[in-house]
């Protein structure tokens, strides 16, 4: 008969059953961890802006470690990342999909980002 079987006078469709089985729903713990990291976002994001700020900002001499474009486009990036992220991630828990990776990838590329930028302020024979 295939797929189906009959279960108790009902024809039960078992492909379908093993479709639905394997879809991965998110679990409480994926929950938990998406909405931590949500609330933590705003927090990094100020963070990094703060660090980039110092970067850019102008010293004594005169001179600055940063580079005035380089620090407004990770001003802007720092904050659009996160708040992309986020609905994202708001976006892929009301479909019930796994979604604790969004925010966690938004934070790694900002930093990166920002650990580049200071990097470049402290040595620019990097680049």
């Amino acid at each position: 008969m295939g797929a189906e079987e009959h279960v108790s006078g009902r024809i039960v469709n078992i492909r379908a059953q093993a479709d639905e089985r394997s879809v991965r729903q998110p679990s409480t713990v994926d929950r938990v961890f998406s909405i931590v990291f949500l609330v933590a976002q705003p927090f990094v994001a100020v963070a990094q802006f703060l660090i980039v700020a110092l970067g850019a900002s102008q010293w004594m001499d005169g001179s600055r470690s940063i580079p005035q474009w380089a620090a407004t486009i990770a001003y802007v990036l720092i904050f659009l990342i996160p708040l992309a992220a986020a609905i994202a991630t708001i976006v892929m828990l009301s479909k019930r999909r796994i979604a604790f990776w969004v925010p966690l990838l938004a934070a790694v590329l900002t930093s990166m980002m920002v650990v580049v930028l200071d990097a470049y302020g402290h040595s620019r024979d990097i680049f």
